[in-house]
């Protein structure tokens, strides 16, 4: 399927998309998409995904491979095999405290753990890497901006490396 600018809703299924520009409200499966810009808010689930500008989602992805210039990725309990892009920035903008008010009207335990929710992901290999609440085997990167609730394996970076203190980084490989 070829197409020049898609705006759909609903429930999108497909084998092959390439286009210019889509923006995607609803429930997305396939197999390969690109396109120069994607915008997305729903369910996604897609094997491979190159877009040659932007790629922005504000919902839980499942994705294998995503090669993008920039992307932005508004989610929680994702999971991504492998990211290429010079910019990337992952974050969960759900500022409730939902769990401890779960914990204050039920007594104790949480009713769903922060760790328990990250986005996973295998390899990302970006210039600026930008993250929160992600658990990630290995990166490689120049800039590197690990915000809070993160585990990452591997790090390689060769600039700036920035990590808050309730992340965690096994390994950090300066080159």
């Amino acid at each position: 399927m070829s197409i020049i600018t898609n705006n759909a809703s609903g429930k999108v299924n497909f084998d092959e998309i390439s286009c210019s520009q889509i923006e995607i409200k609803g429930k997305c499966k396939g197999k390969s998409l690109s396109a120069k810009n994607i915008s997305f808010l729903g369910d996604f689930k897609v094997d491979s995904v190159k877009v040659e500008k932007s790629f922005k989602v504000s919902c839980r992805i499942n994705v294998k491979n995503l090669d993008a210039e920039n992307i932005i990725i508004e989610s929680n309990e994702s999971t991504i095999e492998k990211i290429n892009c010079a910019d990337i920035k992952i974050f969960n903008n759900d500022t409730s405290d939902d769990d401890n008010i779960f914990s204050k009207i039920f007594g104790g335990g949480n009713f769903q753990s922060k760790s328990n929710s990250r986005v996973k992901i295998k390899n990302i290999s970006s210039d600026k890497v930008e993250l929160e609440n992600c658990a990630v085997e290995e990166i490689k990167c120049t800039d590197a901006f690990i915000k809070s609730n993160c585990v990452i394996k591997k790090l390689t970076v060769k600039n700036i490396c920035d990590v808050a203190a309730d992340s965690k980084v096994g390994e950090i490989i300066r080159g």
